[in-house]
């Protein structure tokens, strides 16, 4: 199976066939055969909906930039088949009609009609290097802590016009200095420079095959990896970073004021039992001290990831 690394620098037919019933009449002993019709055979597949969590991606609420993802079709009955089939077609957002539309001239996929074939998944954004027949990508860690994958998992379509339910593959963590500590050789009211990340998984698979859960790291995975973290408006830091679990892991905070660098050695927070940096997740990280030689890290909380990604946060892509 082909593999492509990628570097960043930045849908039971919920059955709508027809509830048949075989009428008896007393009057008669034949018993007449019915084949139910599915309303949907041979019905282009189109797309109603992309959301984020609650949010509709669309890209005027920059969700999605561009408002582009590769849609996948799997057929059980007719596999082979490319009209009930779909590998990495391409759609995108018109702002002309606020509609999901293909790219012009694209072959349409289409209904096979028969109850529980079809399932739908997509990931965003788009990949127009992705060549026939491969479904494995290998993704980096973003050097620059901004970079976004999002993904729909596979689901049965119940109907041609397709709802997409898009999660955050990734995992986003905020520095937070609201309420810090500033020792004395720091100052009152010190700025932050520069904060970083390091410490952290450095690459993973993602399975575009159909997989539920389409990243997987390597049994032998380095965790070396660092990213510079973007500074926000109301003076926290944040960075997108590449999802894991590990036990009795750690990583590090690397925070710059002036000429200094304060670094500080933490466990990785734990959801669920499963300690590491779950995908889907947002962590807030607040800094409870920096000074007097040392960062002391207060509060770490997490929620489930649905606000919108970092604007123009996705970078650009270089197949290496």
């Amino acid at each position: 199976m082909k593999r492509k690394n990628i570097c960043w620098n930045w849908m039971k037919f919920s059955t709508f066939s027809l509830a048949l019933s075989a009428l008896f009449l007393a009057s008669c002993s034949q018993e007449d055969d019915f084949t139910p019709q599915n309303e949907w055979k041979d019905a282009p597949i189109t797309v109603a909906s992309a959301q984020v969590g609650e949010l509709v991606a669309t890209r005027t609420a920059t969700v999605m930039k561009e408002g582009d993802f590769g849609l996948y079709v799997s057929s059980a009955n007719k596999s082979t088949s490319s009209k009930y089939t779909a590998k990495n077609m391409k759609w995108e957002y018109s702002n002309d009609d606020n509609t999901w539309t293909t790219e012009e001239n694209a072959s349409m996929v289409y209904c096979t009609g028969i109850a529980n074939d079809q399932k739908v998944w997509a990931y965003s954004p788009y990949l127009e290097e992705i060549q026939e027949g491969e479904t494995l990508l290998t993704l980096n860690l973003p050097s620059s802590g901004v970079a976004d994958w999002l993904y729909s998992s596979p689901t049965t379509i119940s109907n041609p016009a397709i709802n997409l339910a898009f999660k955050h593959l990734m995992t986003k963590v905020t520095v937070s200095f609201a309420g810090t500590d500033f020792g004395s050789e720091v100052g009152t009211s010190p700025t932050v420079t520069d904060v970083s990340l390091s410490g952290l998984l450095e690459e993973v698979t993602f399975d575009l095959s159909g997989a539920e859960n389409p990243l997987t790291a390597a049994t032998d995975a380095s965790y070396t990896g660092s990213v510079s973290m973007a500074k926000n408006d109301d003076g926290t830091f944040s960075a997108i970073i590449l999802p894991y679990e590990k036990t009795d892991g750690t990583y590090r905070i690397a925070i710059t004021i002036g000429n200094s660098k304060y670094t500080v050695v933490a466990s990785l927070p734990t959801v669920d039992s499963k300690q590491g940096f779950l995908p889907g997740y947002h962590y807030t990280i607040t800094i409870k001290q920096v000074g007097e030689d040392k960062v002391e890290i207060g509060n770490v909380t997490e929620t489930e990831w649905t606000e919108e990604i970092i604007e123009d946060g996705l970078g650009d892509l270089t197949v290496v």
